[in-house]
C-alpha cells in the first residue's frame, strides 16, 4: 500500500502546485501498479484506475478523469473491496467539487 498512496500523494501535491517531479513520481508508481495489475487483477486493478483517474485530474483531462475514478469503484464493488470503493467514491467526490 506503500507504493500506492505515494503515487496518490504525488498526483494531489502536483495539483496543489508541488512542481513536475511530483507528476513524474506519481506517474512512476503508476508504471509500478500497471505491471503488479497483470499479476493480480482483483488486488491491483482498483487501485490501477485509481492512479490513472489522479493523474487524469493532474493533467486536466476531466473526461478521461471522470471515467477512470468511475471504473475503479465499480472494479473496487465488483471485487469485494469495500474500502477500497470508498477511497474512490471520495477521491472523485474531491475531483467533482475541484472542478465546479
Amino acid at each position: 500500500f506503500h507504493t500506492f498512496f505515494t503515487g496518490l500523494i504525488a498526483f494531489e501535491m502536483h495539483r496543489d502546485g508541488a512542481g513536475e517531479e511530483q507528476l513524474a513520481k506519481g506517474k512512476d508508481v503508476l508504471d509500478k501498479m500497471k505491471i503488479w495489475s497483470k499479476c493480480s487483477t482483483p488486488n491491483f486493478d482498483n487501485k490501477l484506475l485509481l492512479l490513472e483517474a489522479e493523474c487524469h485530474a493532474s493533467m486536466c483531462h476531466i473526461k478521461a478523469a471522470k471515467v477512470a475514478f468511475e471504473a475503479s469503484g465499480r472494479s473496487a464493488r465488483d471485487h469485494g473491496l469495500i474500502h477500497e470503493q470508498g477511497l474512490a467514491c471520495e477521491l472523485y467526490g474531491k475531483f467533482l467539487t475541484s472542478i465546479v
